[in-house]
């Protein structure tokens, strides 16, 4: 990475650390809304360095985890479906990459809800159709107008930023 890309994914993980944080009460658990991945819609335009921000925002994140140690996992299963986002993002297809935003938070709540159930004992239908659900709207409703925003506002303010951080 260069030091741009070095600085942006900072700026990221750094960012997505802090709402994580400030949102902490409904970022673990059923609930498991977590606010800071309207994020998600960066990485079409940061590529490599956004999936490394968000998972050392990850792992930092997930040490707090009412679940213990076994939600230090996350970050790797986020990791993946962050890179499909990426591979979506090449196509330059809008509906792909939304498709590939709402395949995050539909694994995410597969595999949160798993975990809820294995460390808890909660119901696991439930918590995957819960986690699933809140996951889904924050990485789809909410982070897809990010990177729509960021489409319209990139290539008119910051030519050839989107570039430079993929280089």
């Amino acid at each position: 990475m260069n030091t741009k890309q070095i600085a942006v994914a900072a700026i990221i993980a750094a960012t997505k650390l802090a709402m994580n944080m400030v949102f902490h009460p409904i970022s673990f658990g059923p609930i498991n809304f977590r606010v800071s991945n309207a994020l998600l819609g960066t990485l079409p335009f940061i590529g490599m360095p956004g999936v490394v921000a968000f998972f050392i925002a990850g792992i930092w994140t997930n040490a707090t985890s009412p679940l213990g140690p076994i939600d230090l996992v996350s970050p790797f299963i986020g990791a993946i479906f962050n890179y499909i986002i990426i591979l979506a993002a090449r196509r330059e297809n809008a509906r792909l990459i939304f498709g590939a935003m709402v395949l995050y938070g539909v694994g995410i709540g597969v595999w949160v809800g798993w975990m809820l159930n294995y460390a808890l004992g909660l119901p696991l239908i439930a918590m995957i159709a819960d986690v699933a659900l809140s996951n889904t709207f924050v990485s789809a409703i909410l982070a897809y107008p990010v990177y729509e925003t960021l489409k319209r506002i990139i290539p008119t303010h910051f030519p050839g930023l989107a570039q430079d951080l993929k280089a």
